[in-house]
């Protein structure tokens, strides 16, 4: 009864005694959550940490003086938990740690910081490369967790905010709390499954660090040098693209003239280049005036799926001032459909309209971190040529 009365009282109460009565509150509402947890599976069966670091904290002392032989670790990336991982390797472990594929993160700002800590693990692991595996999964990255030979320390998740005005999809898993369990209790076994299953899938889809360095040598030779992104031109002959596409089920196509570059709508088109750009600053006005410019754009590809009509994919389609050639630009596709060969379609596509145009050639600039969409490119038979070729 005592909670239906509370915002009863707020009512009636000036603004400083009424945040003094919501903490109040919101303190015995937790206290009286906690009780109910430990009557419910018992005080030692489950706790929560409140983030990322004290949950590392938590692990390293629990672990302080045992025996630990294998290690199996699901994260985002292994910069926020190195030190919980040389903890493991110094205590003569083997540690496989599975973590999110460069290609799959939410965002370019967080893609190119996996790329930078694949391109130097060799060095910070040296002397460890027999204990120490490092697996990438292409999943969206939704849970960490940590298991300690046939313990299960610690679970924990990711949380996704797709609020208006958010740009791309931000992820907040680093001060999300996390779950320690005792395996022993119902709950904890149910976990353990849990876990035991995750681990198997993700590793089922997953490529070894040896793998996925060697997609990024072209990284590691440009930024070896200036430490950052380089331009690279490539170009085509459009005669020689296929331009037959498939596309994944429920994914269609549509195609908009110079003439109708109004229909497309600029919100809806914001969050997708803001996840793949996240380098520049987007708004309404930047999209009408660069992307959907009509003096320039001559045709725009949009992928949506048909299951909510959401726009999941684009390309753009722009003169150059030379009749004969066309400049491919802004592809992107929406971080959740990524690797569904969309990105590939929509390419096709633009090569197909291009020459239905009269183009017998097309141009694209990148950075050289975009992998991804270079081996992409190079797949279509795109090459590299130098900015005066």
């Amino acid at each position: 009864m005592s909670w239906l009365l509370g915002p009863v009282l707020l009512n009636i109460l000036t603004l400083g005694q009424s945040y003094i009565i919501s903490i109040a509150v919101v303190l015995l509402m937790l206290s009286s959550i906690q009780d109910y947890l430990n009557d419910l599976i018992g005080p030692e069966s489950i706790s929560v940490a409140p983030g990322q670091s004290a949950n590392n904290q938590a692990i390293m002392r629990l672990l302080l003086n045992q025996k630990v032989q294998n290690v199996r670790m699901i994260e985002y990336d292994s910069e926020s938990v190195k030190a919980l991982i040389f903890f493991f390797l110094d205590k003569g472990a083997n540690v496989h740690v599975l973590l999110q594929h460069p290609d799959s993160a939410v965002n370019e700002s967080q893609r190119r910081r996996l790329i930078f800590q694949i391109v130097t693990k060799h060095e910070e692991y040296a002397g460890y490369e027999d204990r120490i595996t490092f697996s990438y999964y292409r999943d969206t990255a939704s849970v960490r967790g940590r298991q300690v030979d046939d313990t299960l320390i610690s679970l924990g998740w990711y949380t996704y905010d797709r609020r208006t005005g958010i740009t791309g999809r931000q992820v907040w898993g680093h001060n999300n709390p996390a779950v320690l369990t005792d395996q022993k209790s119902a709950e904890g076994r149910v976990l353990v499954q849990f876990y035991d299953s995750l681990f198997g899938n993700l590793l089922a889809n997953s490529e070894p660090w040896e793998e996925v360095v060697s997609r990024y040598e072209l990284y590691i030779r440009s930024s070896a040098g200036s430490g950052s992104a380089r331009q690279l031109r490539f170009e085509v002959e459009l005669g020689r693209v296929d331009d037959r596409y498939q596309l994944p089920n429920g994914v269609t196509l549509a195609t908009s003239g110079s003439g109708d570059l109004a229909t497309i709508s600029r919100s809806e088109l914001l969050p997708v280049l803001s996840s793949a750009f996240d380098d520049r600053r987007w708004d309404v006005a930047a999209i009408s005036d660069g992307v959907l410019d009509p003096a320039t754009c001559r045709l725009a590809i949009s992928a949506r799926s048909s299951a909510d009509d959401r726009l999941v994919g684009f390309v753009s389609v722009h003169s150059t001032g030379n009749p004969e050639v066309a400049k491919l630009h802004w592809l992107a596709v929406d971080t959740g459909w990524r690797g569904h060969g969309i990105g590939n379609a929509l390419v096709r596509a633009a090569c197909g309209c291009a020459i239905s145009q009269g183009y017998t050639r097309m141009t694209l600039r990148t950075e050289d971190f975009r992998v991804a969409a270079i081996a992409l490119y190079r797949g279509l038979g795109f090459r590299e040529v130098p900015e005066n070729g």
